[in-house]
C-alpha cells in the first residue's frame, strides 16, 4: 500500500527532533506537507497514525492502521497491532485491546504485551484468567489483588468467599483487607478460633492503616475473644517499638476520654520523638491540647497516599479509587 518515490528527500532531521521534543502536530505537518498528492511509503504511513493516536485524533489513527493491517503486503503486522491495542486502550475499548493482544502473542513473546494483558482482563473484571497470568510473570501481588476481587463476587458467608480470600493470603500475606475480610467470614461461619488467630496474625503482622482497624480489632477480641488479649497484643506491639502511628493514637484516644490530658498528650510526645512526627499524629495533639483553630485547619489536610498512583486522601479506604489497587493506601 502507497508505495513510490519522490525525487525530493523528506527532511528526517527535523522531523524527528519535532518528535524528540513532544512536538507532534508540527511533526505531522511535516509528513503531510510532504507527502501532500504524493503516494506515501507503509513505514511513514505508519509513523503518520503513531502521531495522530500523540494528538488525540484515535478515529484517525485508528483508521491508518487497519489500512496497514488489510493490506496485501502486510509483512510484520505486530508493530501495527501494537499500535492499535494503544489506540483501543486510550478510546476505553479494553476487550478489544485484550483481544488484540492474545492475537499477537499467538505469534510474538512481547514482554511487554504479555505484562499488560493480565492487566487489562483485571480492568475487564476476568480476575481468574489475570491471575494466572500475573502468577506465571512471578507477579503474586497482582494475582493476590485479583483473589481478593474474585471473592467479592460471593456472599460474606459463602465458602468460596473464604477460599478465594485464603488464596489471596496465600500469595500476599500482607494483603491488610483480606484478613480483615477473612476473619470476618470466620466469625460469620461460627469458627470462631479461626478468626481470632487471624486477627492475631494481623496484629503481629502490623497491617493496621487506621484508627479504626484498631477498634474493629478490639470490637471482635471483646465480643469473640478476651479483651485483655487485645490490650495485651497492643503493649506487645507498642513494647516492640512499632513505628505504627494508630497503637499510640488509640491510648492517647483512652487517656483522653477519661480526662487523664496530660498522659494523652505524653504517649503522642513519646511517638513523636521516637518515630518522628506524622500528620495523624499531629491532628491528635492539636485535638488533645484543645486548639480548635489549628485542628479545624488540619483536618482539612490529605492523611492518606496511595503508593501506586500517588493519589492522596482524607481518609483510608481498601481499594484505590484511582488505581483501583488493593491496600495500596499508606498514612502521612
Amino acid at each position: 500500500m502507497f508505495f513510490g518515490h519522490n525525487k525530493s528527500k523528506l527532511n528526517r532531521i527535523a522531523l524527528y527532533k519535532k518528535i524528540f521534543e513532544n512536538q507532534y502536530e508540527e511533526a505531522l505537518s511535516i509528513l503531510k506537507r510532504f507527502y501532500d498528492g504524493k503516494e506515501i511509503p507503509d513505514d511513514d504511513y505508519f509513523l503518520m497514525g503513531v502521531l495522530l493516536r500523540k494528538i488525540g485524533d484515535y478515529n484517525g489513527a485508528l483508521s491508518i492502521q487497519n489500512n496497514l493491517l488489510s493490506s496485501s503486503d502486510k509483512g510484520d503486522i505486530v508493530p501495527i497491532l501494537h499500535e492499535i491495542v494503544h489506540v483501543k486502550i486510550a478510546t476505553g475499548d479494553i476487550r478489544s485491546a485484550a483481544n488484540n493482544i492474545s492475537e499477537i502473542l499467538k505469534n510474538s513473546d512481547e514482554p511487554a504485551l504479555k505484562k499488560l494483558l493480565p492487566e487489562l482482563l483485571y480492568t475487564l473484571g476476568e480476575y481468574e484468567v489475570a491471575a494466572d497470568h500475573f502468577k506465571n510473570q512471578k507477579r503474586d501481588e497482582m494475582a493476590s489483588y485479583c483473589y481478593y476481587m474474585k471473592a467479592q463476587k460471593y456472599r460474606p458467608d459463602d465458602s468460596e468467599y473464604g477460599s478465594y480470600l485464603i488464596k489471596a493470603i496465600k500469595l500476599n500475606e500482607y494483603l491488610r483487607t483480606a484478613y480483615i475480610e477473612l476473619s470476618n467470614y470466620y466469625f460469620l461461619t461460627k469458627r470462631v478460633g479461626k478468626g481470632l488467630d487471624l486477627l492475631i496474625e494481623f496484629f503481629y503482622k502490623d497491617l493496621s492503616k487506621s484508627l479504626d482497624d484498631i477498634y474493629f480489632l478490639l470490637d471482635k477480641f471483646s465480643t469473640f475473644g478476651e479483651r485483655a488479649q487485645f490490650d495485651t497484643l497492643l503493649e506487645k506491639q507498642i513494647s516492640a517499638n512499632s513505628s505504627n502511628p494508630f497503637y499510640y493514637i488509640y491510648l492517647s484516644e483512652q487517656y483522653y476520654t477519661s480526662s487523664q490530658i496530660d498522659q494523652s498528650r505524653e504517649i503522642l510526645i513519646t511517638y513523636g520523638n521516637t518515630h518522628g512526627l506524622s500528620k495523624n499524629i499531629l491532628r491528635q495533639y492539636i485535638r488533645v491540647i484543645g486548639d480548635s483553630f489549628l485542628f479545624g485547619a488540619i483536618v482539612e489536610e490529605h492523611f492518606y497516599r496511595c503508593k501506586a498512583c500517588f493519589t492522596t486522601f482524607k481518609s483510608y479506604i481498601p481499594i484505590c479509587s484511582n488505581c483501583n489497587l488493593i491496600d495500596t493506601l499508606i498514612p502521612l
